[in-house]
């Protein structure tokens, strides 16, 4: 693993002392002021010094933390596990990041991380397995190819015209490598632009405990704390120490975690789905009115004047407010928009790991993710997506994939120097059960770019379901969630599909919800 930072804002430090200071003088303190710049009197110059770190301590310990964002730290990592990143890195809001796209990027079997703390038989049996995965991933990209260009046919026959012959090569590469993903295993490697504040930094630094792994994020975490303090060292003189644990794991060491425990948790929430990705937990039977209400309370209208339904649509119909047809989302800073944060939503979802590491980054959607280590056992629990359940020769390949790499897993759970590194074989493709709640501003967003036919699969199948049962819940709010290309036709704004030449080939804008249903391949398992 490297880490490196690649940009920050200068003095880091000093600027946190000095927007401090700022709250309680007449003029903006400088970080120059507060760092004693340009005062040649040593004495003077050191007690402004020994003001501006005793200000740094007192602000710190009193939890007034906010002078600490205004310090941008942008880091390059290379060589992270994708699940450190989805149970770490991206499992909280105050962050931006951009990584390499196994969609679109072939992963080299080299790009493993390999936990340093396995040796001996341990660290074989986690290599062959790691092969194993990867020799499935190059066997499934080339069984799908002819399935991938099926699926694409029947979605765009302009396709097989001669003129498009190296774009639908290149589409068809795509699509079964994006699929053929599904078996690689969590070790999988990434690199990452990866920026925060100083004080996100800090906060990780202090609770790199995270349980599901451990030492990996540990390292990496450490990794970016001696990129900073070698920027900056003055951050040493406010740096707590990591916290030995989080509560989630002595809570986990007062639980019964033994298969048949686990196996329930499993039936009963798959049970609440009834065989949806998503189900709705929400009663959203006062919606409209509460929506309404923040509507009136904006603009100062009583209910005589303005009706529940009109209100609704004077927030969520494009053609009334073309800020949802903005590209810059910029709901939030308008006063009419932001009453869509008084209405709230929460499902059940089910997804693959590599679908929900999507799925998360809309990460104002809040989600409750299941530690893997604690949750998941030797029975292979698994997603199988619709282009491999459409091939029986797809279908065979993969599912010796997921048993071979549940075989190696559970090895590894009882045989291991820690149970975490087993979940490292868990494949792409293991089941991740959530609770995923946000308010209607963010749920609109996200249904906005979700429901857009380029969208990953298994995504938009769950924003589709989740769009759906909130309009059979109420038919106004739901009529308004649409896809990209949807919400611009409606504002009248051009072209419709912002996508350019990603364009799926398909006016989706003409079509209500009920025909946008994600369709499965022509055989597979969900289409029987």
């Amino acid at each position: 693993m490297k880490v490196w930072l690649a940009s920050a804002t200068g003095r880091p430090f000093d600027n946190a002392v000095a927007a401090a200071r700022s709250c309680y003088s007449a003029t903006p303190v400088t970080a120059g002021m507060a760092a004693a710049d340009g005062v040649t009197d040593p004495a003077k110059a050191n007690a402004i010094k020994a003001r501006r770190d005793a200000i740094a301590r007192s602000t710190y310990e009193a939890g007034h933390h906010t002078t600490l964002q205004h310090a941008v730290l942008h880091f390059v990592i290379d060589g992270v596990s994708r699940h450190a990143l989805w149970c770490f890195l991206h499992a909280h809001p105050f962050y931006n990041s951009e990584q390499v796209s196994q969609r679109y990027v072939a992963v080299s079997p080299e790009s493993i991380y390999t936990p340093p703390e396995l040796a001996g038989n341990a660290r074989s049996i986690f290599r062959e397995a790691v092969s194993e995965a990867h020799e499935a991933y190059e066997e499934l990209r080339q069984i799908l190819e002819p399935v991938a260009e099926a699926a694409l046919l029947r979605a765009q026959p302009s396709l097989a015209r001669p003129a498009h012959h190296k774009r639908l090569a290149r589409l068809r590469a795509r699509r079964a490598q994006e699929v053929a993903r599904y078996v690689l295993p969590l070790a999988t490697t990434a690199h990452v632009h990866h920026t925060v504040s100083a004080l996100t930094l800090l906060r990780y630094h202090r609770a790199c405990a995270a349980p599901d792994a451990p030492a990996e994020v540990r390292r990496l975490v450490t990794a970016m704390v001696q990129e900073l303090l070698a920027f900056e060292p003055q951050f040493e003189k406010i740096l707590e120490e990591p916290l030995p644990e989080l509560p989630v794991t002595w809570q986990l060491n007062g639980t019964d975690r033994k298969p048949a425990v686990q196996a329930a948790f499993r039936h009963e929430f798959d049970r609440r789905l009834g065989g949806r990705t998503s189900v709705l937990l929400t009663d959203l039977s006062g919606a409209r009115s509460r929506l309404a209400s923040a509507v009136r309370t904006v603009l100062g209208l009583p209910s005589d004047r303005l009706s529940d339904d009109d209100a609704v649509r004077m927030v969520l119909d494009p053609a009334r407010n073309p800020l949802l047809a903005e590209t810059l989302n910029l709901t939030t800073l308008d006063p009419l928009s932001r009453t869509l944060h008084q209405v709230n939503v929460t499902f059940a979802t089910k997804l693959s790991h590599t679908a929900d590491s999507q799925n998360q980054r809309h990460r104002m959607v809040a989600g409750a993710r299941p530690i893997l280590a604690a949750t998941t056992g030797d029975e292979p629990d698994y997603i199988v997506p619709d282009l491999i359940a459409s091939d029986p020769a797809a279908l065979a390949r993969y599912s010796r994939a997921m048993e071979a790499s549940w075989r190696a897993a559970g090895w590894l759970r009882r045989h291991g120097p820690d149970p975490t590194v087993a979940t490292y074989l868990l494949p792409n493709a293991v089941s991740v059960r959530l609770m995923e709640t946000g308010e209607l501003i963010h749920f609109h967003h996200k249904m906005r770019m979700r429901l857009c036919w380029n969208a990953q699969d298994e995504i938009r199948k769950a924003a589709w379901e989740q769009a759906m049962q909130v309009a059979a819940a109420d038919p106004l709010i739901g009529s308004y969630l649409l896809p990209p290309c949807g919400i611009r036709f409606a504002a009248g704004k051009t072209p419709y599909c912002p996508e350019g030449n990603r364009f799926c080939g398909t006016p989706v804008w003409r079509l209500s919800l009920q025909e946008q249903r994600p369709q499965p391949p022509a055989g597979s398992v969900a289409d029987s």
